[in-house]
């Protein structure tokens, strides 16, 4: 085994901590998880080679995974189609933000209409995309309190897409944040010029008085907001999915996404 192998087997158990510690304080199993890591891996391993334009079939999937043929089969067959309601109703709610077509004079979310085929509302969710049914994602949004409906007018009432009581999406959520953030991280390791790439930091005090933790999170609170506002107004200046001058969309070179994020984490208030 090489020394690279070696030391990305101890990478690998790092990263693992984090998920076996979720195992563990929800009472799943080291066999619960191999079963989900196997339907992962093939999963995965689909996207990619679509990704690199290679054929994708059992035997290609199961050499690339080491997953077994008639396990990659099973899986594949059996593997449901995912839902993307969530993704595009947290565009829906960016789009509805900053796109003009869609705010007022001062850059609030306008009252939009609802209805027909030309309604404000699904013209919002068709400058998205035309895949989804405006009504799903109208009915995603209303479940977790994001609009208002009254009278055939929508009001938008958060400004994130908050899935309380919806733990798969919200773990879908998390696991998107983690995987751009361990590709930050992974780019600032092995990246050899200067400067770093992305930012990565962390404050940390552990002698804290529990009664201090409400005025702590309310003031992390605001300042996240504020500052996620402002990167949020910043880099929508630049999309040409919200920006209507179409100079921008005639620059040649390959589209790119940037991603900011940030948390904060009250160690003394409990987990669940």
């Amino acid at each position: 085994m090489s020394d690279l192998h070696t030391t990305m087997l101890r990478c690998l158990q790092q990263i693992l901590r984090p998920v076996v510690r979720f195992c563990l304080s929800r009472s799943l199993g080291l066999n619960e998880l191999v079963d989900v890591a196997r339907v992962v891996f093939v999963e995965v391993a689909e996207e990619e080679l679509e990704r690199r334009g290679e054929k994708v079939n059992n035997s290609r999937v199961s050499a690339f995974t080491g997953v077994d043929r008639r396990a990659v089969q099973r899986i594949r067959e059996t593997k449901e189609q995912p839902d993307t309601t969530m993704h595009f109703a947290v565009r829906v709610i960016g789009q509805w933000r900053r796109d003009q077509r869609f705010t007022d004079k001062a850059g609030r979310p306008r009252v939009l209409s609802l209805g027909g085929p030309d309604s404000e509302f699904n013209e919002l969710v068709r400058s998205i995309s035309t895949t989804l049914h405006p009504r799903s994602t109208l009915a995603a949004l209303d479940q977790v309190s994001a609009v208002e409906i009254a009278n055939g007018r929508v009001k938008l009432k958060k400004a994130a897409y908050i899935p309380k009581g919806r733990p798969v999406e919200g773990f879908q959520m998390l696991a998107e944040d983690v995987e751009d953030f361990m590709s930050a991280v992974s780019q600032n390791i092995f990246y050899e010029g200067d400067p770093l790439p992305n930012f990565h930091g962390q404050t940390h005090y552990d002698n804290i008085p529990e009664e201090e933790l409400p005025k702590i999170r309310d003031w992390l609170f605001k300042q996240c907001s504020n500052f996620h506002q402002r990167v949020d107004r910043y880099l929508s200046t630049f999309d040409i999915d919200i920006q209507s001058d179409k100079k921008k969309a005639k620059k040649s070179g390959e589209r790119c996404s940037v991603v900011y994020g940030s948390f904060s984490h009250l160690k003394g208030l409990s987990d669940e």
